[in-house]
């Protein structure tokens, strides 16, 4: 055989006794706690994992808190990202899509939080690290 596509495989595969099942599902990894635990590895205060679900669902960043979310997308992983941008839609109740546009509008120059002085906090790097999630928000 040359080509083993799908089509050629699945068939040779249940010959075997062996099922090929695919799953969109993604393994549990855990993002909002990861998030949270990389942004308070430099600061006093804890982002807790409830605080931080708040925070994207809303909009709205809790006093004190403005570096540890500026952490969260300078420093943390892309994939973990928006795990915690899924785990905070899925127990809030606000979909991925109003997450990644409360996301994009606080680091663009809003302020989430009572300090205006949050929108010094965005780097060049968080803005762009923003600008592929529009990708996913409109599937």
């Amino acid at each position: 055989m040359k080509d083993l596509g799908i089509n050629k495989l699945i068939p040779l595969l249940s010959v075997l006794g062996i099922e090929l099942t695919a799953s969109r599902q993604r393994p549990d990894q855990k993002g909002l706690f990861k998030a949270s635990v990389s942004a308070n590895v430099s600061y006093k205060g804890k982002l807790t994992e409830a605080r931080l679900a708040r925070a994207l669902a809303t909009g709205k960043i809790p006093p004190g808190y403005e570096s540890q979310v500026s952490v969260i997308l300078d420093e943390v992983r892309v994939p973990f990202v928006v795990k915690a941008v899924e785990e905070a839609a899925r127990s809030s109740g606000v979909a991925p899509k109003k997450i990644w546009k409360n996301l994009a509008w606080i680091f663009t120059g809003g302020s989430g939080s009572d300090d205006s002085s949050f929108a010094s906090f965005a780097t060049g790097r968080s803005v762009a690290k923003l600008a592929w999630p529009r990708v996913y928000a409109h599937r």
